[in-house]
């Protein structure tokens, strides 16, 4: 007696003889979203720097040259990102055991961050220890109240800590060139992590600071004090965004230590300041009121005028009727033209030192 066997052979795999790749979603799979999100936001950088210049051609040449270097900074952290990645998915793709060893790029970002976030937040310190000034003139009584020195203790210590901050980021960088598998890298990732926390207290403090500041120089007008409600959100919504990715960054730098999703916030974390620093400079031409509120260059300065005398204030009114001299056919050898053109009314700025004192009044 015969028994027919019917055997199947299994479809040959042509992919069952080469090496198995561990799985990337939790590594350099986030790294590559947070690459791409990165690059999403450094595209928004470069038009804001661009904006800048063609905005604020007359601001000081210092001020250029800071956002010259913050941009030059951010172009490198992004060619890490890219590098990274490229070296990583493309280059050794079929490598597994080039994804246990941290190349040079991902061992120079965490430096890289943590000079974006320094130089971002030695800008709002800046701005916060130049002191808010509130002037005010009132019916020709003028007077001067600073608020800004009584905070510039807290201001020393936010300084302080960006300094603790950006070491942390230098001890991170270090940690990863001396050790040569990232296996061992997971348990000092706590020090990235730290350099997170200290960005956190510090965007806390010099946010703090600048919402006292600024509610502290309420003058009772409808008008200013608007404005400086406005001002207090825009405050608060700057450093949101910048402080939400720090945190996530700090937890899951302690709790994932065996990932790169802390890596991939990083990235758009650097990107975050960099704009928030853009943004601030841009806005000032769109914050500035009608009552005499100036917006400078790294610090918000108020000069509110209430009642001003019509005589600090030179009107030039063009009416669009031109007076035409020796035009045959007029009685009295003149005629008024009407002009077509829009009628439009320059107030001009005009600037006064008095005492020590400056007055500002600006009216459009």
């Amino acid at each position: 007696m015969s028994a027919n066997t019917n055997t199947t052979a299994a479809p040959f795999d042509p992919y069952a003889f080469l090496p198995q790749a561990p799985a990337l979603d939790n590594t350099y799979g986030v790294g590559l979203i947070g690459t791409a999100l990165g690059l999403m936001l450094f595209g928004l950088t470069v038009h804001q720097v661009y904006r800048y210049f063609r905005l604020y051609p007359t601001d000081p040449t210092y001020v250029k040259v800071y956002v010259i270097v913050l941009l030059a900074v951010e172009t490198f952290h992004i060619i890490l990102s890219l590098h990274s990645c490229y070296f990583y998915l493309i280059t050794n793709y079929l490598q597994p055991g080039a994804f246990l060893i941290p190349v040079w790029s991902v061992n120079t970002v965490p430096l890289t961050t943590g000079v974006v976030a320094t130089l971002s937040q030695c800008f709002f310190a800046h701005r916060v220890w130049l002191g808010e000034t509130l002037k005010t003139h009132v019916h020709s009584v003028h007077s001067l109240r600073k608020v800004g020195p009584k905070y510039r203790l807290f201001v020393l210590v936010a300084i302080v800590l960006l300094l603790v901050e950006l070491g942390f980021s230098l001890a991170a960088t270090i940690e990863t060139y001396v050790r040569p598998l990232f296996t061992s890298y997971w348990n000092v990732t706590w020090v990235f992590s730290a350099s997170f926390g200290m960005a956190v207290l510090v965007d806390t403090i010099l946010t703090g600071v600048l919402i006292t500041v600024l509610h502290r120089s309420r003058t009772g007008l409808k008008r200013t004090d608007s404005l400086i409600d406005l001002l207090i959100v825009y405050a608060i919504n700057t450093g949101l965004l910048t402080g939400i990715f720090n945190i996530l960054t700090f937890i899951f730098a302690l709790v994932y230590s065996d990932n790169l999703i802390y890596g991939a916030f990083a990235v758009v974390t650097a990107k975050l300041y960099a704009n928030s620093v853009l943004a601030a400079l841009n806005a000032r031409k769109s914050l500035i009121p009608t009552d005499g509120l100036e917006l400078d260059s790294l610090g918000i300065s108020f000069a509110a005028a209430t009642t001003q005398p019509e005589n600090n204030i030179d009107a030039k009114v063009p009416t669009g009727i031109q007076v035409t001299d020796s035009v045959p056919g007029s009685a009295d050898g003149k005629v008024a033209s009407l002009d077509t053109a829009p009628t439009m009314t320059n107030l001009n700025m005009e600037q006064r030192e008095a005492k020590g004192t400056r007055f500002l009044i600006q009216t459009v």
